[in-house]
This record gives C-alpha cells, structure tokens and sequence, in this order.
C-alpha cells in the first residue's frame, strides 16, 4: 500500500536538508552581527538525515510483507548506491586532483596518499558533499535488513527503544559514517516501530498535536537559549517530535492535493543529491572556489532567496538529465 503522507514526507525532509546546506552560502558571524539568527536556523533546520532514517525504518517495516533480502539489495543499489557513485564522480575528481579539502573529518594525511587512496576514501566516508555521508551510512542499514526483520517479528524487542536513545545520547553525531550509524540506529527502529502500529499511533499524536508541538518548541528553546551547540541531543529530540507531528499531519490532511509538494516529492531524492553541486557552483561564481561563503551579509530574507536559488537550479538540473535520459535518470541522480 502506497502511503502518500511518506513521501510528502520525504520531500520535506529534503527541503529542510537544503536549506541548512544553504545557510553556509551566506556570511555569518558574530562580526556581522547575526550569529544567534544563523544558530538559530541551524538548530531548525540541522539533522534532516534524522528524518530520512525515520522514513527509512517506517518504510522497511511497511514493506516487509514482501520481503527479499537478494530483491531489497539489488534495488537498493541500483536506486540509491549506483546514484550515488556516480552523482559523485565530479566532487570526487575535484577533491582528489584540483582541490584539497582540509578540516572536520578529513585525514591530515591524505594528501600525501596515492591519489586512488583520496579517491577511495571520500566514496567511502561521503565527505566530498555535504549530505553524501548519509550513503554509506545507510548501505549499513540495508546490509544488516535481516536483523530488523527479526526484531519487528518479536515486536517486544521495541521495549528497547528507550535505551537504545541512551546509546545516541553517549554516541553524538560526527563525521564518520559508522559511528552515525550507531547514532541513528535508534531511530530507524523508532520508525518500524511508528509503522507497525501508525494507524492507532498517528491518530494519538494528531489528538495531541499541539501538546506536541510545545514539546517540539521546548527542545527548540531550550538548546538556542541554554546550549552553545546546533546538534545536541536536544536536536535529537526535536526533531524526533517533529516527525511525529509532521506524519501526523500530512496522515490526517492525507486527502488534501499538496500539488506542488507532491510534485517535488517525485524529484526529491535528485534535488538532496544534486544540491551541493547548486550550492559549490554559486559558491564558485562569486569567490572562485567551492568553500568560500559568498560575500552577502546573511539575514533570514537573503537566506531564504539564497535557498530558493539553489533549490530552483538543483530543480533544472534534475529536470535536464531527466529529459536527457529519461526513464534511466532514476539510475543516475535516483529519480
């Protein structure tokens, strides 16, 4: 059964995901006066790639009615790992032999290693764009889909959620993609949860949507008034309301057309692919490289022109290859 209100929801996701790759386009800073208004944004909009998981152990549990391990790799590869191999070829071959990526994450090293060693490491870690990592953190998932299997078939293993959170709170977010995937696990879990009992779940949380969005707004507060960090815990835990709320919503208002959402949705996973690429090219444009934040005093209406750019040329981008190559772009930039 197809579910609507999912992929509203992914496309969603996707736009929060750009839209807080798009805030470092802008100058922000204490210098220029508007860094608790860019922290305050980051805190918002950061950790979409916890949607994307919610979705992705929602989804699973929806479809393990038909269930094929060989079936579910062969489709997962050519719909999201051969994508993103080759989505990748160009930020690769940048960051290999034209530019030298430096800082959170990066080898000190690794320019001093063969050039196959460079090239290896960014298509294993996803460091050559910004949401890439998700990639190989994901295949994880995927590799491991018998054990989730197991897990929904004694649905008494989901008394675990609770701890397993602890796990996320002792195991916070970072560069690498195995230790994300220790991060997010609980969340993927927290999503087959979701789906195994949406119906009863979904109508709950829509009986108490506002209550939920205080709890939302609460975290939210809490870590830009009381924290110095964008991705604390409580960001764990906004955006694991927000879900919620989110679904909920879009389930209830299932009925309703969302014409332009549901048409981006059906290009979404492009859009989260080729973003960077928008972002790196008017980077490049106005500093002459892809690292530099263009030189516009950023406020919360340039940011949202800004955002709006790189989603529209994100947009024509994928429209292009989709024109170019037809029913083959689902191969190339995953729809």
């Amino acid at each position: 059964m197809y579910l609507s209100y999912i992929n509203l929801f992914r496309a969603i996701a996707t736009l929060f995901v750009v839209f807080n790759h798009s805030i470092h386009g802008l100058q922000w800073g204490v210098a220029y006066d508007n860094f608790e208004m860019s922290r305050l944004m980051k805190i918002v909009f950061s950790n979409g790639a916890f949607f994307f998981v919610f979705i992705a152990g929602f989804v699973f549990q929806h479809l393990l009615y038909k269930f094929d391990y060989k079936k579910y790799l062969v489709s997962r590869f050519m719909l999201v790992v051969l994508p993103y191999l080759l989505v990748s070829i160009p930020a690769v071959m940048a960051w290999t032999f034209f530019f030298q990526k430096s800082g959170y994450g990066i080898p000190r090293d690794l320019y001093s290693q063969p050039w196959w060693h460079r090239a290896g490491f960014y298509y294993l870690t996803g460091q050559h764009m910004a949401p890439l990592w998700f990639i190989p953190m994901i295949v994880m998932f995927y590799l491991l889909s018998p054990l989730f299997k197991i897990i929904d078939r004694f649905p008494i293993t989901y008394l675990m959620i609770p701890l397993l959170m602890v796990v996320s709170y002792f195991y916070p977010r970072t560069w690498s993609p195995w230790w994300q995937f220790v991060h997010f696990f609980p969340v993927y879990i927290i999503g087959m949860w979701a789906s195994r009992y949406k119906e009863p779940l979904l109508d709950r949380v829509y009986q108490y949507r506002y209550l939920v969005f205080l709890l939302y707004l609460s975290f939210v507060g809490y870590e830009f008034l009381m924290l110095h960090s964008v991705q604390s815990f409580f960001n764990y835990m906004n955006k694991l309301c927000l879900s919620f709320l989110l679904i909920a919503l879009l389930a209830h208002y299932s009925d309703r057309p969302f014409k332009w959402l549901s048409w981006f949705a059906a290009i979404n996973f492009s859009v989260f692919f080729l973003h960077t690429y928008a972002n790196a090219g008017l980077k490049i444009v106005f500093t002459g490289g892809p690292a530099q934040s263009i030189p516009i005093v950023g406020n919360f209406a340039y940011q949202l022109v800004y955002f709006s750019v790189v989603v529209a040329i994100s947009l024509v981008g994928a429209l292009i290859v989709k024109k170019v190559t037809g029913r083959y772009s689902k191969y190339l930039i995953g729809s």
